[in-house]
This record gives structure tokens, C-alpha cells and sequence, in this order.
């Protein structure tokens, strides 16, 4: 399995994530989101438009995000967001909420924006395996490098 293959599988057992933004005065400024994911690595959640992580997306589209609190296996995952729109919206939707049915709710609510986070970079750590198992990819435009 690849490093990428191993990854998606992590991500697609989970459905929270810790997402990092950029706050206004420079500051990191955390919040706890559902998630999915696609193919290529990219994760999907969806905000209120009245959110600080909307709001920091916007005046910077550059995130960190950590997937994993449970046990000793995590994902950490840098990349650049973008708000979704059109069919790419519409299309995406569909993986998200069969993942997360319970969020399809919040889909017609005024104020809900969808974005996409193109990885930069991933590192997948296991410190339960011996050695420990640690895989980093870095992604260039959208691409595994």
C-alpha cells in the first residue's frame, strides 16, 4: 500500500478534524469540524459564513489540520482551501454526506459554505508499531511529488 493509499484509509475511519486557520493579528485559531475526504487526498467540511475559520479563509486560505485523537496514530495535514461552488459543490456533497449523513441538515441553512483543502503536505505517524511507522508526502499543485 502506498504512503497516500495508507493515508486515506486513516482519513476515511474518521470523521472529525482539528482545522487551523490564520487569525487576523497573525495568531493560529483552532476549531473541531466533520470531514471528508476524495481520491487525491482532499478533505471537504463545511462553516457558517459568520465563522472566524471563514472569515481567516478568506484573508488566507493556508490551513493545518490533525486527524486522529484517539490512540497513538494521527494524521497532520498542511494545504490551501477553497470555498466550493457549483456542480463541484454539488458533486462533492454526495461523498460528504453519506459519510456524514447527520450534517446533510445544514445544507440548505442560510450562511453554509463548503470548502476543499488541497493537501501540501502529510505526515501519517503510528508510534503504537515498532519501529515507529512514519510517512511524510509532500504534494506540489495538487500532486504527490
Amino acid at each position: 500500500m502506498s504512503d497516500l493509499e495508507e493515508i486515506l484509509a486513516f482519513l476515511r475511519q474518521h470523521e472529525e478534524c482539528v482545522i487551523s486557520t490564520i487569525g487576523p493579528n497573525g495568531e493560529p485559531q483552532s476549531a473541531t469540524v466533520g470531514f471528508s475526504e476524495d481520491g487525491k487526498g482532499e478533505l471537504m467540511f463545511g462553516t457558517f459564513d459568520a465563522s472566524r475559520k471563514f472569515r481567516n479563509l478568506n484573508r488566507d486560505p493556508r490551513v493545518s489540520v490533525v486527524v486522529g485523537f484517539e490512540g497513538s496514530t494521527t494524521v497532520q495535514y498542511e494545504g490551501v482551501a477553497r470555498q466550493l461552488t457549483g456542480d463541484e459543490l454539488l458533486e462533492r456533497q454526495k461523498a460528504h454526506f453519506a459519510k456524514m449523513p447527520s450534517v446533510e441538515k445544514y445544507k440548505n441553512n442560510p450562511g453554509q459554505v463548503y470548502f476543499t483543502i488541497a493537501p501540501t503536505w502529510m505526515r501519517y505517524t503510528n508510534y503504537h508499531a515498532e519501529p515507529w511507522d512514519i510517512r511524510e508526502i509532500s504534494f506540489e499543485q495538487g500532486e504527490v511529488a
